[in-house]
């Protein structure tokens, strides 16, 4: 009997489901002391609250100090306690003491509170904002203290990223040339503040008139030069949504040769720059400069999957587009980017999904048949032996039959029917395409 129960004790499949109850268990009953601490701590902070509000109308400069640095701390938490702060009515004294330029450290303090109580709600924003900050951040910009400014920017960045009408309330109230003045800051973290500011100028519903923004466009030029990541970053956001509201200033400038130069050269996923340069061929600006860079990224190996990835997307866009984006791709020579024999899987089916847009975007355009015929005069060998090592049949299907239905004599002149691998091979592919299916039934029947 004890035998029995010791060898099934240490049954693997039992022994694995009690240690994973027990885990769950234990993170369970953590998930629940932490809950505990954490409402144990919201509610000694709304006890503290009303002391607090009492401390921020001392005239002792001391007390004033701490109690800014306390309620500052109260709201530096995973759920801080906007509501009962606004409720408490201290918004209007932490903007007087905001604007008090006599004492730099309680100025920084103040800022920083209320910029909190800005990354609540869109409604908690709006409280703020009507009792009259705007004007006064604006001012701290122009503050002896890089810390203060930052701080400003910071808040008026959150402000006008909120909602449409906000970052109009903010615009009209002068924020952009107070922003613009601050731009070569030589602190970096102000610089950060000021740049996400000024594009968050530049979104938003409804768009923003491009006569309102428009000087910003240079600056977000400069700071594509910027040293700082998370500057050129937001700098080409920036020029992303300038160019939704005026492709043609933004095309006459160098910012697409400025961006391509920083994918080439950046060791993280531009992620933005590709947004940029789609945006900006789908309105037909820099199509060579841009398809030439995307050709270039996709053909080389040594560059990071992500750059290939996002290449070939914006491939694909671009052949998706009109007659010139078209001949944009054909004469930054897209026909060496394919390689469907690449021994590497997912640059193969990259290879032949391009192939496939080429056949689709050209569908009854004689303008490209030069190029149709010089791709599949390079491509339908190897086409046709990877027949047998790729898994593609979806894609290979479609490609054969729009080479089958329009270029037929071409498959004939490129393909020997007659020889039995050749021919082994499509046979195995022809049930699932009917165009390759009823083409060999053909020539199975003129050879016999």
């Amino acid at each position: 009997m004890k035998r029995n129960t010791f060898h099934r004790l240490l049954q693997p499949d039992q022994c694995r489901q009690e240690r994973s109850k027990n885990l769950i268990e234990t993170r369970r009953d953590i998930r629940d002391q932490n809950l505990c601490k954490q409402r144990k701590n919201i509610s000694q902070q709304l006890r503290l609250i009303p002391d607090l509000v009492s401390d921020l109308f001392s005239k002792d400069p001391k007390i004033l100090l701490a109690t800014l640095v306390q309620l500052r701390r109260h709201l530096c938490v995973e759920v801080p306690p906007i509501t009962e702060v606004i409720d408490a009515g201290v918004l209007t004294r932490l903007i007087q003491l905001t604007a008090n330029t006599s004492h730099h450290l309680m100025q920084y303090e103040a800022a920083w509170i209320i910029l909190n109580i800005l990354s609540g709600t869109s409604e908690q924003t709006l409280i703020v904002v009507q009792h009259g900050v705007v004007p006064v951040l604006i001012q701290l910009l122009d503050s002896a203290s890089a810390d203060v400014r930052e701080q400003a920017a910071w808040a008026l960045a959150n402000i006008a990223g909120d909602t449409g009408e906000l970052r109009d309330f903010v615009i009209q109230n002068g924020a952009l040339p107070a922003l613009l003045k601050q731009s070569r800051h030589p602190r970096v973290e102000v610089v950060q503040n000021v740049a996400w500011a000024m594009i968050n100028c530049c979104r938003g519903s409804p768009p923003v008139a491009f006569e309102t923004v428009s000087p910003i466009l240079p600056e977000l030029l400069r700071f594509l030069d910027h040293p700082d990541v998370a500057i050129t970053t937001d700098a080409i956001w920036g020029l992303n949504y300038l160019t939704v509201l005026n492709a043609s200033a933004v095309i006459e400038t160098e910012a697409c040769s400025k961006i391509i130069h920083l994918i080439d050269v950046s060791p993280t996923d531009r992620k933005e720059g590709f947004e940029f340069l789609r945006v900006l061929s789908d309105r037909k600006g820099h199509l060579s400069e841009i398809s030439s860079a995307a050709i270039r990224w996709f053909k080389d190996l040594e560059k990071p999957p992500f750059v290939t990835t996002r290449a070939h997307f914006l491939i694909l866009q671009i052949l998706g587009g009109n007659e010139d984006q078209i001949a944009s791709m054909f004469n930054a020579d897209l026909c060496s980017a394919i390689d469907i024999e690449s021994a590497n899987a997912a640059r193969q089916e990259w290879s032949l999904v391009i192939l496939n847009k080429i056949l689709q975007a050209t569908t009854g355009c004689k303008d490209h048949s030069p190029h149709i015929l010089q791709v599949l005069h390079s491509h339908l060998p190897s086409l046709v032996r990877c027949l047998d090592v790729t898994n593609n049949t979806g894609l290979l299907s479609a490609i054969f039959d729009r080479i089958l239905i329009d270029y037929q004599d071409l498959f004939l002149q490129h393909i020997n029917i007659k020889d039995l691998p050749t021919m082994e091979a499509l046979l195995a592919m022809s049930p699932y395409t009917v165009a390759l299916s009823g083409f060999l039934q053909k020539q199975i029947f003129l050879i016999a």
